[in-house]
């Protein structure tokens, strides 16, 4: 199974804690793993474009995050994959005690909703993603296998969201642990205070999430 939530995961929150300033998507792409042993060398900035460097540094940023992503989850089963997924998804992205008392067949009806919206909207997105060099057939069929192939996936993750059972949580503790201090200040909604992540910094992560966290932001500095 493919991993997206965790990707994108370990970049923003990696990258709030750390301070650093991140240029649309680019440094999502750079997590992934088919980009992580990309090097840009120097980039330049580009005529009529000035923002080059930005994005460049974005990218790099995200390529980071991904080589400590391969560190740390080297090689996932599929099952893991999804209990990990899950895990980061209702963490961070998914606020289940907001639906109140709604049943689980609704929350999960509401879920597949919005996470197929979320595919819309960067499908709509991919107008401006024109490929420079690619046959466009070939380009367009990569995309549409990648797009039905997460559509396909989505059954089963929000299932794994909204029901989990025990032994799943027990082992996705083990990935993600709210007692981590790092992961602690990432699932706050402000920035962290100085003085709080410099204190985290020095104890011991207790999840494989918070050594992912520590290893970038200590590579940032």
């Amino acid at each position: 199974m493919r991993t997206w939530w965790i990707e994108i995961a370990a970049v923003t929150c990696a990258a709030r804690l750390a301070g650093v300033e991140l240029t649309d998507n680019y440094a999502i792409f750079g997590a992934m793993g088919r980009y992580r042993n990309i090097s840009l060398g120097a980039i330049r900035e580009a005529e009529g474009i000035d923002d080059v460097p930005q994005k460049a540094k974005s990218f790099e940023f995200g390529v980071r995050c991904g080589k400590a992503l391969e560190r740390y989850l080297p090689r996932l089963d599929d099952n893991t994959a999804l209990i990990y997924e899950a895990q980061i998804a209702r963490s961070f992205f998914v606020s289940l005690d907001d639906m109140g008392d709604v049943p689980p067949d609704e929350r999960k009806k509401t879920l597949t909703a919005l996470f197929e919206a979320f595919v819309k909207r960067a499908q709509i997105r991919t107008h401006t993603a024109k490929p420079g060099y690619e046959d466009i057939g070939s380009w367009l069929e990569c995309y549409y296998e990648l797009q039905q192939g997460y559509l396909s996936s989505l059954p089963v993750l929000v299932e794994a969201i909204v029901s989990p059972d025990a032994g799943d949580m027990e082992k996705a503790s083990g990935f993600l642990s709210g007692r981590d201090p790092l992961v602690k200040l990432a699932l706050q909604k402000t920035p962290p205070d100085p003085k709080a992540l410099s204190d985290a910094m020095t104890e011991a992560p207790c999840s494989l999430f918070g050594k992912i966290l520590r290893e970038v932001i200590y590579e940032n500095h």
